[in-house]
């Protein structure tokens, strides 16, 4: 099994991402490997019975090896709550989008914000910066510097919930 990721090894990933699109790439890897491992935790036992039934489920080629399968299947045994199944959900499918575009987003991109806006835990802060980006009557250069504020609260703002998503994977099974 994986090591678990300290709070700052998740900073530290998401720091590394030159792009948005990096940057949610991260995000997703991070999110895996903490919903591995608490399907690890929950399914895979010591027990050789469970072990082996359980274990080719959850392999390459099982009917569980679909990240948002595992998701599902983690939200349908309350291991998870609602809240965090829905950002969880929202962060992978926001990434695929992403990746199937052929266009480049920055962080304060008018489309990225409203997508950011279907993430429940990130609603609030997408709208502000939208707010804060559509001020009437700034020049240039104080629009730059908005712009670039906004931008750093936004990647502030992402990392922090996802180092809080990743602290709600990180917990023993309750089954």
């Amino acid at each position: 099994m994986q090591q678990q990721l300290s709070d700052n090894d998740i900073l530290e990933r998401l720091e590394q991402s030159p792009t948005l699109r990096g940057f949610f790439v991260s995000a997703v890897d991070i999110l895996t490997q903490g919903i591995d491992q608490l399907i690890q935790r929950v399914f895979l036992k010591d027990d050789f019975a469970v072990q082996s039934v359980v274990g080719p489920l959850l392999g390459e080629q099982g009917p569980l090896a679909d990240v948002q399968v595992r998701l599902k299947l983690l939200l349908g045994l309350g291991v998870l709550s609602n809240q965090t199944f829905q950002d969880i959900d929202a962060i992978l499918k926001l990434s695929q989008q992403l990746n199937r575009e052929v266009d480049e987003y920055h962080f304060t991109s008018f489309a990225l914000l409203q997508r950011l806006e279907k993430i429940p835990s990130m609603a609030m802060v997408a709208q502000q910066a939208q707010h804060q980006l559509n001020l009437p009557n700034m020049d240039d250069n104080l629009k730059a510097m908005q712009k670039e504020r906004q931008t750093q609260v936004l990647i502030s703002a992402l990392s922090l919930t996802l180092v809080q998503l990743y602290q709600q994977l990180n917990i023993e099974s309750p089954l």
